[in-house]
């Protein structure tokens, strides 16, 4: 048991997995040997894992840009992202994610890259930023 905050926030993140998740498999990966330009292979010292996460669609922004002005030319949509996030407790994982992993959404046998992990200045839930392998 942590403080008021800490429990808080457990208890968000499980009514979070419990209302919005799906299953996805993590696979981490490394480069071979530690070369930059390796081909990304297994880790051997992490294992993977079955976890409960929820995609997140890339989704535009609203009031950005030009969105918010009438005028004689035509409104533009606001900034879009360009990669869709997992959003997870990262408590379910005994290690840290790292870019270059993979996760597997079981719903569609789609695998996706990590391209960035996003980590909050609290609490146990991280977003990561994924491409479509």
């Amino acid at each position: 048991m942590g403080t008021l905050f800490e429990d808080a926030a457990a208890a968000h993140s499980r009514a979070v997995d419990l209302t919005f998740s799906e299953r996805w498999i993590y696979q981490p990966f490394t480069v071979a040997a530690g070369e930059v330009n390796g081909r990304p292979s297994p880790d051997p010292d992490r294992f993977e894992r079955e976890i409960l996460g929820v995609l997140i669609d890339p989704y535009a922004r609203a009031m950005s840009a030009e969105t918010r002005k009438q005028g004689v030319k035509p409104e533009r949509p606001g900034h879009q992202s360009t990669r869709s996030q997992l959003d997870l407790d990262v408590t379910q994982l005994p290690y840290r994610p790292r870019t270059g992993d993979r996760v597997i959404r079981r719903k569609t046998g789609r695998t996706y890259h990590i391209a960035e992990p996003k980590f909050p200045s609290h609490g146990p839930r991280w977003q990561l930023d994924i491409n479509e392998i």
